[in-house]
């Protein structure tokens, strides 16, 4: 549900049932799952990290083909220490161990469209599909697949079936996103609108609220909301640096926007035909020497990343 409390039941009732029958290694997982999507949310920092890990490792210590521990290391390889590489490896085992565990397909689905490997995902979300066609998550990530390949017009399909099913999730943001890659920001904001209305907080509420600035134009707001505690959350989340990044350099603020986008690419988005060549927010910072020389180097690690 993308929400604090949501959370905190889980992890609850998880803790409930390794009090009733001890060390599970499927209890870790779940827990470790958990204490990383503290984090991922933008709800705590680095402290649970260390206990995402811990309980990951955990499980694994337990049963060593723990698929679910695998997954949890995969994702906190990607998204806490930008390495990509480490992420597919323990993901990919996952899958070998489990070859229909949805956490892990949504999750190798996402490092291969963040790293510009998209015909290494198309199979994935085909599986994703047959394995659970009607999901609100079998949109999403198709969408994904669709957006960081750079055709938005076709990713408006998938998230507008997201968004149908669940209008006020808080992941729809990629909706408005991608409606605004088509120039269809009427449309846009009347989506982001129905998002970013919520009276709680988290990472993905803070980043539909500067793609709804970013809608409206409104630069002053974006860059206050950039420089609170956000900016821990920004940081450390590559696609949320990649999206602010975007929207710098389409509102003209350059170096700022290189700033972002460095920081993206060092997480880990190596998706060089998107960067270089199809997201038309960057249009602005071609030009840039700095983004040249990002490219360049981008070109080498996307060329020799393997799948």
């Amino acid at each position: 549900q993308f929400t604090a409390d949501a959370l905190d039941r889980g992890l609850k009732y998880l803790q409930h049932a390794a009090d009733i029958i001890g060390d599970n290694d499927l209890l870790y997982s779940a827990m470790a799952l958990i204490y990383f999507q503290y984090v991922n949310m933008g709800f705590k920092q680095e402290d649970y990290v260390i206990k995402a890990e811990k309980f990951a490792r955990k499980a694994l210590s337990i049963n060593p083909d723990s698929s679910a521990a695998h997954h949890v290391m995969g994702i906190t390889a990607l998204v806490f220490h930008g390495n990509p590489r480490e992420a597919v490896r323990y993901l990919k085992h996952a899958l070998t161990i489990e070859p229909s565990l949805l956490p892990a397909l949504y999750s190798l689905i996402g490092v291969y469209c963040y790293c510009g490997k998209i015909s290494a995902a198309i199979p994935l979300v085909e599986r994703l599909k047959s394995v659970n066609p009607l999901s609100f998550q079998r949109y999403i990530f198709e969408g994904f697949l669709r957006f960081f390949d750079g055709k938005y017009d076709a990713a408006l399909d998938s998230f507008r079936h997201s968004y149908e099913i669940d209008p006020g999730n808080s992941v729809n943001w990629w909706y408005a996103w991608a409606l605004a890659n088509c120039n269809k920001y009427d449309e846009a904001v009347s989506v982001i609108e129905k998002v970013a209305n919520k009276n709680f907080k988290d990472g993905q509420i803070e980043i539909t609220q500067i793609v709804k600035l970013a809608l409206l134009k409104d630069k002053e707001k974006i860059l206050k909301i950039i420089a609170t505690d956000f900016q821990k959350t920004g940081k450390r989340h590559g696609t949320y640096s990649y999206i602010i990044s975007s929207i710098l350099a389409s509102l003209g603020e350059k170096e700022k926007a290189l700033d972002w986008l460095e920081n993206a690419v060092d997480r880990g988005l190596l998706n060089y035909p998107l960067l270089a060549e199809k997201d038309p927010f960057f249009e602005n910072i071609r030009g840039e020497e700095r983004f040249k020389k990002l490219m360049e180097t981008l070109k080498y690690k996307w060329g020799n990343f393997e799948v």
